[in-house]
């Protein structure tokens, strides 16, 4: 994980932990948020994306705002081509045993490597404010 792009680490594993920190930035920022992901093929509980969806636009790792046709469209190979709710937020994390996190859908990560994710999304949000709409931090 340490010597992949951001892109690339919250695109291919770790977009859940992303929507959780972006959610979060958001909600500091008085703006609206909905958790929504992509169904893969093989299940519609199993997420092949997570994202957030606020004021109309569906916002992840690729920077700015983004419609649901481009995003439907650029992970379309291997998903249901189509976004659905996440049902509930805690959907996203729930605990299961002390070594592991395991989700409703069916998004895994160990736990050290899960805080780390966070961290990682956190600074990559706080160093792209202006891509995703958010007000400067105060110094």
């Amino acid at each position: 994980m340490a010597l992949e792009s951001d892109y690339r680490v919250f695109t291919e594993g770790f977009c859940h932990c992303f929507a959780l920190e972006l959610a979060c930035a958001f909600a500091k920022a008085h703006r609206p948020i909905e958790f929504v992901y992509i169904p893969s093929r093989i299940h519609d509980g199993v997420a092949e994306h997570v994202l957030i969806r606020s004021g109309g636009a569906l916002f992840d790792a690729i920077l700015g705002a983004q419609r649901e046709e481009e995003v439907v469209s650029r992970w379309l190979p291997k998903t249901a081509g189509r976004l659905e709710k996440v049902g509930h937020p805690g959907w996203l994390l729930r605990p299961v045993d002390a070594l592991a996190i395991h989700t409703y859908l069916a998004l895994r990560i160990e736990q050290p490597y899960f805080e780390m994710a966070r961290d990682r999304a956190r600074r990559f949000i706080d160093s792209n404010r202006d891509a995703y709409q958010l007000p400067l931090k105060p110094v």
